[in-house]
């Protein structure tokens, strides 16, 4: 019996009211020592002593980023193939959404020493330099027409074709088409 709880097969009560009566249920002296002192909930080591966070990298918002473009799928829409211009693309796209910077800003952002998220890491991109992001910037606009054929294919039929872009959308300014 374990604090009056009787145990199975033991019919007798253990706890006596006026005074506790102890019932050994097991022997563990043949147990190995770092057992024995882990039953007896001793520390084996102070984490504060031992382990130093040295960086944290905030995760949440690349996951949500991340996953977003995936169910979207652009990176199909760039290229069928992976490929590292494929994966600097996506980042440059997820970059620009979390914390849009210059080329040489996402390039330190993405690079491990300096990396400001896990975005990085996530894409598998390693060392990243602003030369290759100005490069990826290159090929995408050599790959435009493709690009927007595959998501024009891409569409659903049902959907209407959003149509001409507007003149702010194309990147004149208020003055001179009047107002958007």
């Amino acid at each position: 019996m374990l604090d009056g709880v009787p145990l199975r097969g033991h019919g007798a009560v253990a706890r006596d009211y006026s005074e506790v009566k102890n019932e050994t249920l097991g022997n563990i002296s043949h147990l190995p020592d770092l057992i024995r002192r882990s039953l007896k909930r001793e520390p084996f080591i102070n984490p504060s002593e031992r382990f130093r966070c040295v960086r944290s990298l905030p995760h949440g918002h690349v996951a949500d980023v991340l996953g977003t473009l995936k169910r979207i799928g652009p990176e199909r829409l760039i290229d069928r193939k992976s490929s590292r211009m494929r994966d600097l693309t996506v980042a440059m796209i997820a970059a620009r959404v979390i914390d849009a910077r210059s080329k040489l800003g996402t390039a330190r952002a993405l690079n491990p020493p300096s990396a400001i998220s896990t975005l990085g890491d996530e894409l598998g991109l390693g060392e990243v330099d602003q030369h290759e992001l100005y490069a990826v910037m290159d090929w995408i606009g050599g790959r435009q027409r493709g690009v927007d054929d595959r998501s024009a294919h891409s569409r659903h039929p049902s959907r209407e074709s959003p149509g001409p872009l507007r003149p702010c959308a194309r990147g004149a300014g208020r003055q001179a088409t009047g107002g958007c």
